[in-house]
């Protein structure tokens, strides 16, 4: 391997960790701004603990739960993004605000969707960058 080859597998190196951390940085602003949106969603939700009453069709879940400061049975058809299965009479922990019919499971909303989805594809750049940092020394070697 001569000075040359050796100087621009260097470079590429460099170049690699660089756009790595671009992704990263990048993936901490698009979070911090999911969060922040999610926040300002849910600043006036209760937690409210819930029984799923009955699954519809489409696989969305028929919620029941109480409010025992406005003595109210709230029943609220959820609809879900898909990331959690429902089975009837399982218990479990809704945010609800009834002034801005806001009604979110935890695990199962589009802002949850949304981290999960940006998660999954940061993974997919940040892996991405070394095997093609890769592929290009070998090809500078070969």
């Amino acid at each position: 391997m001569d000075n040359y080859t050796l100087k621009l597998i260097i470079i590429l190196s460099v170049g690699a960790a660089l756009i790595m951390v671009g992704v990263f940085l990048v993936y901490r602003r698009k979070l911090s701004d999911i969060r922040a949106e999610q926040a300002k969603k849910i600043i006036h939700c209760i937690a409210y603990p819930a029984i799923v009453m009955n699954i519809d069709e489409d696989k969305n879940p028929v919620l029941m739960f109480r409010d025992e400061d406005k003595k109210a049975t709230y029943v609220h058809k959820y609809k879900s993004v898909g990331l959690h299965k429902y089975e009837i009479n399982e218990k479990l922990t809704v945010l609800y605000d009834d002034a801005g019919e806001i009604c979110i499971v935890p695990d199962d909303c589009d802002d949850f969707l949304k981290m999960f989805n940006l998660t999954k594809w940061g993974i997919i750049a940040i892996f991405a960058v070394p095997i093609l940092l890769l592929t290009a020394i070998l090809i500078i070697l070969l």
